[in-house]
């Protein structure tokens, strides 16, 4: 289900169903960024960074960014050595 077993070593992942992956996804990912409150074209991006690099990373991102989704990707783009898509 794409969920990264490094970045969730609590996670069994023989007994993950695609209910428990929307959990994680959810909490960990969306939730840790706010993306309820963001604007529908960042919140898309910034929860794809955070699955990518960490809810932290996303949301210094964010900050960067002042809430430009264009802002965020030129940012994001510039980090692509440290984390490669």
């Amino acid at each position: 289900y794409g969920i990264n077993k490094a970045a969730n070593p609590d996670v069994d992942f023989g007994t993950l169903t695609p209910q428990k992956a929307t959990d994680i996804y959810k909490s960990r990912y969306w939730d840790a960024i706010g993306g309820d409150s963001l604007p529908p074209e960042l919140a898309h991006v910034a929860f794809d960074t955070a699955v990518i690099a960490g809810p932290g990373r996303a949301k210094k991102i964010m900050m960067a960014a002042n809430g430009d989704p264009s802002k965020f990707l030129d940012l994001r783009s510039s980090l692509a050595v440290v984390f490669p898509r």
